[in-house]
């Protein structure tokens, strides 16, 4: 997996700066993000990838969200 500059991130999941910022800390101290700052453009920018667990814990998360929905589409008449 790559890396996404925070503004791409806050825009596809539609979040103010704040809360993503609150959130990218709480996955970076629980050691599922890693945080890059750079300049690109003249410009302060700042990064933001999944390390190693951090990519185990998001497919065990998609994982699990996968058997939810099948479980619904079975009670589903």
């Amino acid at each position: 997996m790559g890396e996404a500059e925070f503004g791409v991130l806050r825009d596809a999941l539609s979040l103010s700066d704040s809360v993503l910022s609150k959130h990218v800390k709480v996955l970076e101290h629980a050691g599922f993000t890693k945080v890059r700052k750079g300049s690109f453009n003249g410009r302060t920018r700042t990064w933001v990838s999944l390390t190693k667990p951090g990519q185990g814990a998001f497919k065990a998360h998609v994982d699990e969200l996968r058997k939810l929905a099948a479980a619904v589409d079975r009670l589903d008449p």
